[in-house]
């Protein structure tokens, strides 16, 4: 793997796709979770990398999740899963699993809060609980 130094010391002459390769480096985001590890409960299992080749197993994960909380669900949810969401989806998780943590979403109405978090919640195998308004 090129580094991001190397990225910007080679030459484009040089190194035909050493721009993409730059571009690569600089916007990936690294993914950390623990949601591809169901052999345990929430509370046990570890934090992983989610590399590139793990991504797609995660992303099927999250669908058969949903899937699971819409034959359980008296509200079932039509979701579409796209990369933004699933950031948002292990930002939410990974605040769930820390004792007594907190997690602001600010947006706007439709934009998938309650939903990413209930999807959460099941996830983590934790209750909803949502006031009356």
């Amino acid at each position: 793997m090129i580094s991001l130094k190397d990225c910007m010391t080679v030459s484009h002459k040089e190194n035909g796709d050493s721009i993409e390769k730059c571009y690569d480096i600089m916007t990936e985001q690294i993914k950390f979770s623990d949601l591809i590890d169901s052999s345990r409960n929430a509370n046990q299992r570890e934090y992983d990398e989610i590399a590139k080749i793990k991504y797609n197993e995660l992303v099927e994960k999250l669908y058969q999740t949903l899937r699971g909380f819409n034959v359980v669900s008296k509200k079932p949810m039509d979701l579409v899963l796209f990369d933004f969401a699933i950031n948002h989806i292990l930002r939410i998780t990974r605040v769930l699993k820390i004792s007594k943590g907190n997690i602001l979403l600010i947006g706007l109405g439709g934009s998938g809060r309650t939903s990413l978090s209930i999807l959460s919640a099941y996830l983590m195998e934790q209750d909803i609980f949502q006031p009356k308004q």
